[in-house]
């Protein structure tokens, strides 16, 4: 991630399913925001304006590195301030496949890694009841 609230760092994330703990102010949402845009190209709960407010700078990055079936496949994001107000995005996958424009790029990823991060706000989580939590945990899991 480069640009996004203030970071800009590289973290290696050990698998599909991980549990992202730490003090407040560690950087925990960051992360899953960075992978969120990564795969999405937004923050779901944010949206697409929301999302570019995450912006500390004129451009922002964000990217990930997937392995599937023992090869590896990165998507990197950039957004760029226009003059008007707005922004651009461009996305380069490695290896590429001949992705020629951006619906292509945005395929190949649903394709090859799905459309659905999950983000858990522990609030609405803790705001469930125990039942509920453990039917959301078990659905989660799979």
């Amino acid at each position: 991630m480069t640009n996004l609230k203030g970071f800009t760092r590289r973290i290696q994330i050990p698998g599909a399913r991980v549990l992202v703990t730490g003090p407040n102010d560690a950087g925990k949402t960051s992360i899953l925001e960075t992978v969120a845009i990564g795969i999405l190209g937004q923050v779901p709960r944010l949206g697409k304006r929301g999302t570019m407010a995450l912006a500390s700078g004129p451009a922002m990055t964000a990217g990930l590195t997937v392995e599937q079936d023992g090869r590896e496949l990165a998507i990197d994001r950039e957004f760029r301030a226009t003059e008007d107000g707005g922004w651009t995005e461009s996305i380069r996958i490695a290896p590429s496949r001949g992705e020629r424009s951006k619906r292509d790029g945005e395929d190949r990823i649903k394709k090859t890694i799905g459309d659905c991060a999950t983000m858990i706000d522990l609030s609405g989580f803790h705001a469930l009841t125990p039942g509920k939590r453990m039917e959301f945990l078990a659905r989660l899991i799979g």
